[in-house]
């Protein structure tokens, strides 16, 4: 796995994207190299990477070193399982070049994590974090609210006693509910209850208030850093938002990258079964199954609805430069009389600027949600032309994502380390 993984890396650096696959799905004959890239973060997710060998998360950060201009402030996220296994190895984790943890807690309810199918408590949770806010300058911990049974009240203890224990950044989950899974079946069947559409929207007007209560300020739909700082933001997922590229590596990893000579913007998917995978990349050096030209539309789309689950909002000078042409051109996919209405009911409002004028002598630079705006955050795309709705586009997202996982799930407890997949920024 190792071996497979930094090949593929080394491959992922050294190729123009535009040049991995041909029509005969073989390697290039092409001797174009790709430009040496800047490197802001890297993200090591996907299945259970905490149960990867630290010498082979050395590796790879030894060859982004070499092969890449490595930010001085870059941030190198490791995925855990908040579990004693687990839990030993963050010294060693610490040493191989990992300084921010997510810790996947989800819940401080025994019930739920059983009924989730974790393998943690809610004491060896709360332990596990402990342990790594003390180890790592920086922590994020990942909850779900909206559970079966749950109460605001309980909530909110929660996110107290999570806020208490002082991490850099919280993510909290409202839980989704996705056809043909177990949960659909048992919701459908009314044998698990969950909050109504009333209940989870006061659930989410509490989680941002409980959570800047006690320090953590809301930057994105379900992100949320410790006294409001940039330093705290998780600069991996600000990439997705903004549309850098991101690198995927790994069985199931996908991407966004835009080719080394022009502006067009690819997808990448990598092979989903581990084995397969492999065997691919020893035989041609990589494991990429498919590599899709993305339309500037959609691109537009993606920044569009991902920048407006973000407190930044849409900036229309980075959208401009994604549509390859003049800032003016904004007037195409921007309906201002609809954006205008939104400002009015308070949903959204101009970002200063002088990027282009919406009348009356004002000039803005670009759109972005109110507090207000993101708690209802669906139908703000509406301000824009031809844009599917968010949750369409950020579920299309998250499956590309949930399926690599699942596919890596599925080897666990194969191999120590056969279900890592490593992203780039």
């Amino acid at each position: 796995m190792e071996h497979a993984l930094l090949s593929e890396l080394e491959h992922a650096l050294s190729v123009p994207i535009e040049d991995v696959l041909n029509p005969d799905n073989v390697p290039p004959t092409s001797k174009r190299e790709a430009p040496r890239r800047r490197v802001n973060s890297v993200y090591f997710g996907g299945g259970t990477p905490s149960l990867a060998r630290p010498t082979m998360i050395s590796s790879i950060l030894e060859l982004i070193a070499s092969k890449c201009n490595v930010s001085p402030m870059m941030e190198v996220t490791l995925e855990g399982n908040p579990t004693s296994s687990e839990m030993a190895r963050l010294r060693d984790f610490r040493a191989a070049g990992i300084n921010r943890m997510s810790l996947g807690i989800q819940a401080l309810d025994n019930n739920d994590l059983r009924f989730f199918g974790r393998d943690h408590s809610v004491l060896e949770g709360i332990s596990a974090a402990r342990s790594a806010i003390e180890l790592f300058d920086a922590v994020s911990l990942d909850f779900i609210w909206g559970r079966p049974r749950q109460s605001i009240q309980a909530w909110e203890e929660e996110l107290r006693i999570a806020a208490a224990l002082n991490p850099t950044h919280l993510s909290l989950y409202h839980l989704t509910v996705e056809r043909g899974t177990p949960l659909f079946d048992f919701a459908k069947s009314g044998s698990v209850s969950l909050p109504n559409d009333d209940v989870s929207g006061e659930m989410y007007e509490r989680t941002v208030e409980v959570a800047e209560k006690n320090g953590y300020i809301q930057y994105e739909v379900s992100s949320f850093a410790r006294n409001g700082n940039l330093s705290n933001r998780s600069r991996h997922n600000l990439s997705y938002w903004t549309g850098m590229d991101y690198i995927g590596i790994g069985p199931g990893a996908h991407g966004r990258m835009y080719g080394a000579h022009d502006m067009q913007r690819f997808r990448t998917f990598r092979i989903l079964d581990p084995n397969t995978w492999m065997k691919q990349c020893e035989e041609i050096g990589h494991g990429m199954r498919k590599v899709v030209p993305m339309p500037y539309q959609q691109t537009l789309q993606e920044l569009i609805v991902l920048g407006l689950r973000t407190t930044d909002g849409v900036d229309f000078r980075n959208l401009s430069m994604h549509m390859k042409k003049h800032v003016d051109h904004i007037i195409e996919i921007l309906d201002f009389a609809r954006a205008q209405d939104f400002v009015d009911a308070g949903l959204l409002e101009w970002i200063d600027g002088q990027v282009i004028s919406i009348g009356g002598g004002r000039c803005v630079g670009g759109i972005r949600p109110t507090r207000k705006g993101l708690a209802v955050a669906d139908g703000l795309e509406l301000a824009f032309r031809n844009i599917r709705q968010r949750e369409h586009v950020v579920r299309d997202l998250m499956r590309e994502e949930e399926k690599s996982v699942a596919e890596c799930e599925k080897v666990r407890a194969q191999e120590e380390d056969k279900d890592v997949q490593t992203q780039y920024t």
